[in-house]
Protein backbone atom coordinates (compact mmCIF):
# COMPACT_ATOMS: atom_id res chain seq x y z
CA UNK A 1 0.00 0.00 0.00
CA UNK A 2 2.84 2.70 0.72
CA UNK A 3 4.17 1.66 -2.77
CA UNK A 4 0.83 2.89 -4.11
CA UNK A 5 0.82 5.94 -2.28
CA UNK A 6 4.14 6.69 -3.08
CA UNK A 7 3.40 6.09 -6.92
CA UNK A 8 0.66 7.82 -6.70
CA UNK A 9 1.82 11.11 -5.16
CA UNK A 10 4.84 10.67 -7.85
CA UNK A 11 1.90 10.73 -10.36
CA UNK A 12 0.70 13.77 -9.03
CA UNK A 13 3.99 15.67 -8.98
CA UNK A 14 4.37 15.14 -12.52
CA UNK A 15 1.10 16.95 -13.08
CA UNK A 16 2.22 19.53 -10.94
CA UNK A 17 5.75 19.73 -12.26
CA UNK A 18 3.76 20.82 -15.60
CA UNK A 19 1.97 23.68 -14.28
CA UNK A 20 5.49 24.77 -12.95
CA UNK A 21 7.20 24.64 -16.30
CA UNK A 22 4.50 26.11 -17.38
CA UNK A 23 5.18 29.07 -15.01
CA UNK A 24 9.05 29.57 -15.50
CA UNK A 25 8.18 30.60 -19.25
CA UNK A 26 6.15 33.76 -17.53
CA UNK A 27 9.46 34.62 -15.37
CA UNK A 28 10.56 34.08 -11.98
CA UNK A 29 8.46 36.48 -10.03
CA UNK A 30 5.67 34.67 -11.37
CA UNK A 31 6.91 31.43 -10.12
CA UNK A 32 7.85 32.60 -6.80
CA UNK A 33 4.51 33.96 -6.43
CA UNK A 34 2.25 31.08 -7.37
CA UNK A 35 0.97 28.04 -5.46
CA UNK A 36 2.32 25.22 -7.70
CA UNK A 37 5.76 25.35 -6.72
CA UNK A 38 5.46 24.96 -3.32
CA UNK A 39 2.33 22.38 -3.42
CA UNK A 40 5.00 20.85 -5.58
CA UNK A 41 7.69 20.75 -3.48
CA UNK A 42 5.70 19.39 -0.41
CA UNK A 43 4.33 16.51 -2.97
CA UNK A 44 7.83 15.53 -3.66
CA UNK A 45 8.86 15.51 -0.20
CA UNK A 46 6.30 13.94 1.58
CA UNK A 47 6.10 11.04 -2.20
CA UNK A 48 10.09 10.58 -1.73
CA UNK A 49 9.51 9.66 2.38
CA UNK A 50 6.44 7.33 1.67
CA UNK A 51 8.37 5.84 -0.94
CA UNK A 52 11.53 5.54 1.47
CA UNK A 53 9.28 4.17 3.85
CA UNK A 54 7.66 1.33 1.63
CA UNK A 55 11.33 -0.25 0.99
CA UNK A 56 11.80 -0.19 4.50
CA UNK A 57 8.64 -1.47 5.68
CA UNK A 58 8.43 -4.50 3.09
CA UNK A 59 10.05 -6.32 0.52
CA UNK A 60 11.43 -4.49 -2.60
CA UNK A 61 9.60 -6.93 -5.06
CA UNK A 62 6.01 -5.69 -3.55
CA UNK A 63 6.59 -1.84 -2.93
CA UNK A 64 8.76 -0.96 -6.33
CA UNK A 65 6.25 -2.49 -8.93
CA UNK A 66 3.67 -0.45 -7.06
CA UNK A 67 5.12 2.54 -7.26
CA UNK A 68 6.44 2.38 -10.87
CA UNK A 69 2.63 1.11 -11.95
CA UNK A 70 0.99 3.71 -10.23
CA UNK A 71 3.18 6.88 -11.10
CA UNK A 72 2.35 7.21 -15.12
CA UNK A 73 -1.15 5.59 -14.25
CA UNK A 74 -2.14 8.77 -11.88
CA UNK A 75 -0.27 11.20 -14.11
CA UNK A 76 -2.02 9.64 -17.16
CA UNK A 77 -5.48 9.84 -15.28
CA UNK A 78 -5.07 13.03 -13.84
CA UNK A 79 -3.75 15.07 -17.56
CA UNK A 80 -6.90 13.51 -18.84
CA UNK A 81 -9.21 14.44 -16.04
CA UNK A 82 -7.62 17.91 -15.04
CA UNK A 83 -5.73 19.33 -17.91
CA UNK A 84 -7.92 18.26 -20.38
CA UNK A 85 -5.37 16.32 -22.34
CA UNK A 86 -6.27 13.47 -24.95
CA UNK A 87 -4.63 10.64 -26.25
CA UNK A 88 -5.54 10.60 -30.15
CA UNK A 89 -5.08 6.85 -31.19
CA UNK A 90 -7.81 5.00 -33.30
CA UNK A 91 -10.56 2.20 -32.08
CA UNK A 92 -7.68 -0.44 -32.66
CA UNK A 93 -4.38 1.26 -30.80
CA UNK A 94 -7.22 1.93 -28.18
CA UNK A 95 -7.67 -1.64 -27.43
CA UNK A 96 -4.50 -2.51 -27.46
CA UNK A 97 -3.35 0.10 -24.92
CA UNK A 98 -6.31 -0.76 -22.47
CA UNK A 99 -5.36 -4.55 -22.78
CA UNK A 100 -1.28 -3.99 -21.97
CA UNK A 101 -2.56 -1.36 -19.34
CA UNK A 102 -4.32 -4.33 -17.82
CA UNK A 103 -1.49 -6.66 -18.48
CA UNK A 104 1.03 -4.56 -16.24
CA UNK A 105 -1.66 -3.90 -13.42
CA UNK A 106 -2.73 -7.70 -13.04
CA UNK A 107 1.29 -8.72 -13.38
CA UNK A 108 1.59 -5.97 -10.44
CA UNK A 109 -0.89 -7.28 -8.43
CA UNK A 110 0.27 -11.38 -9.03
CA UNK A 111 3.87 -9.87 -8.15
CA UNK A 112 3.15 -8.02 -5.35
CA UNK A 113 0.69 -11.24 -3.38
CA UNK A 114 3.76 -13.74 -4.29
CA UNK A 115 6.20 -11.25 -2.22
CA UNK A 116 3.59 -10.36 0.54
CA UNK A 117 4.07 -14.15 1.51
CA UNK A 118 6.42 -15.07 3.85
CA UNK A 119 10.11 -15.19 4.05
CA UNK A 120 10.94 -18.59 3.93
CA UNK A 121 8.48 -20.85 2.40
CA UNK A 122 10.73 -24.12 2.50
CA UNK A 123 10.23 -26.36 4.83
CA UNK A 124 11.65 -27.02 8.00
CA UNK A 125 14.79 -29.31 7.67
CA UNK A 126 14.57 -32.28 10.09
CA UNK A 127 17.75 -33.78 11.50
CA UNK A 128 19.82 -36.83 10.04
CA UNK A 129 20.81 -39.44 11.81
CA UNK A 130 23.91 -41.16 11.62
CA UNK A 131 25.57 -44.44 12.19
CA UNK A 132 27.88 -43.40 14.42
CA UNK A 133 26.43 -41.28 17.05
CA UNK A 134 29.55 -40.38 18.33
CA UNK A 135 30.81 -38.19 15.64
CA UNK A 136 27.79 -36.38 14.71
CA UNK A 137 26.30 -33.43 16.62
CA UNK A 138 23.31 -31.30 16.19
CA UNK A 139 24.16 -28.45 15.45
CA UNK A 140 21.45 -24.66 15.53
CA UNK A 141 19.84 -25.35 12.52
CA UNK A 142 18.87 -28.76 13.77
CA UNK A 143 21.36 -30.57 10.83
CA UNK A 144 23.66 -32.69 12.15
CA UNK A 145 27.72 -32.06 11.41
CA UNK A 146 30.41 -34.56 11.22
CA UNK A 147 33.04 -33.93 13.55
CA UNK A 148 36.50 -34.79 13.34
CA UNK A 149 38.47 -36.37 15.77
CA UNK A 150 42.08 -35.56 15.63
CA UNK A 151 44.51 -31.91 16.02
CA UNK A 152 42.44 -28.57 15.23
CA UNK A 153 44.50 -25.72 14.29
CA UNK A 154 41.44 -23.49 14.35
CA UNK A 155 42.23 -22.41 10.84
CA UNK A 156 41.18 -25.44 8.53
CA UNK A 157 37.46 -25.31 9.99
CA UNK A 158 37.38 -28.36 12.11
CA UNK A 159 39.74 -30.46 9.56
CA UNK A 160 42.92 -32.55 10.99
CA UNK A 161 45.94 -31.15 10.39
CA UNK A 162 49.22 -33.47 9.81
CA UNK A 163 52.26 -31.93 9.07
CA UNK A 164 53.61 -32.89 5.51
CA UNK A 165 57.17 -34.41 5.12
CA UNK A 166 59.37 -34.55 1.53
CA UNK A 167 59.97 -37.70 1.12
CA UNK A 168 62.81 -36.53 -2.05
CA UNK A 169 66.38 -35.76 -0.66
CA UNK A 170 67.77 -32.32 -0.71
CA UNK A 171 70.22 -31.52 -3.43
CA UNK A 172 72.65 -28.84 -3.42
CA UNK A 173 73.93 -26.27 -5.56
CA UNK A 174 77.60 -25.50 -5.90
Amino acid sequence: MLGVAAGSLFGLAAVLTKGVVHLVGRGPVALVTSLELYVLVVVAVVATSVQQSAFQTGSLQASLPASTVMEPVVATLLGFVVLGEYLDADHEAMAVLAVAVAAMLAATIALARASAGPEDSRPAATPRVHANPSTADPDKTGRSVRRHQGVDDGKTGGNRVEPRMSTRPETRKM
